[in-house]
């Protein structure tokens, strides 16, 4: 009797997978470029438990350079704690600006009002016309590796 019990005790807490916990697990992801993981950027969007873990999340940019890797690092981190399948969603509306960031994650990366305003205008640049700030940003990195 004590042991079926424990056995059903054990089967519920594998069970409760909760939200909170999820994100725990996501705050050991790091962009490489940025020293502030991505919870506290503010790219995850959702996180929905079902059959499987969906996480909605974006970038900081379309054009994103460690996209893949931010995704595949996500997907890993969930699949190998919780053991179960991972869905990870791209997502570009709401379009990412520097006010989804923590204050933490502003302070850690002196971010300015100006800069977030800066964000804000590019951002709505991009709900209007995303093919061309698309353009824009792939010009904007080259120039910026140039």
């Amino acid at each position: 009797m004590y042991q079926s019990d424990t056995r059903a005790t054990t089967r519920q807490i594998m069970m409760e997978i909760t939200v909170t916990d999820i994100i725990a697990k996501i705050k050991e992801v790091h962009d490489v470029e940025i020293p502030v993981d991505i919870v506290e950027l503010g790219l995850i969007y959702g996180v929905d438990i079902k059959d499987k873990i969906i996480i909605t999340m974006s970038f900081t940019s379309p054009t994103c350079t460690y996209s893949e890797i931010l995704v595949s690092d996500v997907k890993s981190v969930i699949e190998k704690t919780f053991n179960k399948e991972c869905e990870v969603k791209v997502v570009f509306s709401p379009v990412w600006n520097l006010t989804f960031m923590s204050e933490e994650a502003q302070f850690i990366l002196d971010i300015t009002q100006d800069q977030i305003e800066e964000s804000i205008k590019a951002s709505q640049k991009f709900e209007e016309n995303p093919e061309e700030f698309y353009a824009n940003s792939i010009m904007s990195s080259m120039n910026y590796f140039m």
